[in-house]
């Protein structure tokens, strides 16, 4: 509802998406960097902070680190998480690219 709703709606959306990224994020930090769970939220929290809270030096920050962290892990994973962390590094990368 976040990334498609307008107004009162989309701020209401927002503040609810915000909040559970934060619960995510604290709860995934358990997790190795690379794990791809845990990119793909970081993945999804840069996107929303970029594009709907307009905080894009924070956004910028969340994909850079989460992309150096898990670069340095990456060989820590089975063969099937690191293909699916790979594609989500990928992801990162482009955002990082085309947000700078």
């Amino acid at each position: 509802m976040a990334e498609v709703s307008e107004g009162e709606r989309n701020q209401k959306a927002t503040e609810r998406a915000l909040l559970n990224y934060n619960d995510g994020i604290g709860l995934a930090e358990h997790l190795e960097p690379a794990e791809p769970t845990r990119l793909a939220l970081q993945l999804n929290y840069s996107i929303i902070c970029f594009e709907n809270l307009d905080l894009k030096e924070q956004a910028l920050d969340i994909a850079n680190q989460a992309f150096e962290e898990a670069v340095e892990h990456i060989k820590s994973l089975d063969r099937g998480k690191r293909s699916e962390a790979q594609t989500i590094l990928q992801f990162l990368k482009e955002n990082i690219t085309s947000w700078k």
